[in-house]
């Protein structure tokens, strides 16, 4: 009678059977296939569950900017309306003042600037963006320049609003300064 099991190659004490001496050649490669499958799977199921949350939190992102742009978007177009009044009250003083040339220029001014106004009101946020797109590919100089002029404003704007805090840290800075406290003696 023949004995069905062979010696192990790894520990030649050790007797094989049949099954295992299965597992070590195709049935490993079929446990591998399975759990590389089983991988492959989990991960398309994570890649998709991933862009999914990244498009949503991109859509509420997007959703809360238009609408702040939007917000901020009245407040300028009420700014503006508020310069077009005060042309138009300047004017009126003007004429009071027999300076009609002038105060016919300030009208002019204030039409266009109520016309800006109620254009700013009319339009959405993505529509100013395409008209300033198609604008800016239309008159590329003008653009350039253009937002030159509003960086340089903006910056004015911002500087001109900080000579409070700067001033109250140079008043800070000469009143505690070592300087100062040897001099006091």
């Amino acid at each position: 009678m023949q004995d069905e099991t062979t010696r192990s190659p790894a520990d030649p004490g050790t007797p094989e059977t049949p099954h295992q001496s299965a597992l070590s050649g195709e049935g490993m490669r079929e446990a591998a296939g399975e759990v590389a499958g089983a991988v492959k799977d989990e991960y398309e199921t994570l890649r998709e569950e991933s862009l999914t949350a990244v498009r949503e939190a991109a859509g509420t992102a997007r959703q809360q900017l238009h609408d702040y742009v939007d917000e901020r978007q009245s407040a300028i177009a009420e700014n503006v309306q508020a310069i077009a009044d005060a042309m138009q009250e300047s004017a009126g003083s003007l004429e009071t003042q027999n300076r009609d040339t002038v105060a016919n220029y300030w009208r002019r001014a204030a039409v266009g600037t109520e016309d800006l106004a109620r254009w700013l009101e009319s339009k959405s946020a993505q529509e100013l963006w395409q008209q300033g797109q198609t604008y800016a590919r239309r008159q590329p100089g003008l653009a350039f320049g253009g937002a030159v002029a509003v960086g340089f404003l903006l910056a004015r704007l911002l500087k001109s609003s900080e000579p409070e805090a700067e001033s109250r840290s140079e008043s800070y800075a000469t009143t505690n300064s070592p300087d100062l406290e040897r001099s006091a003696y």
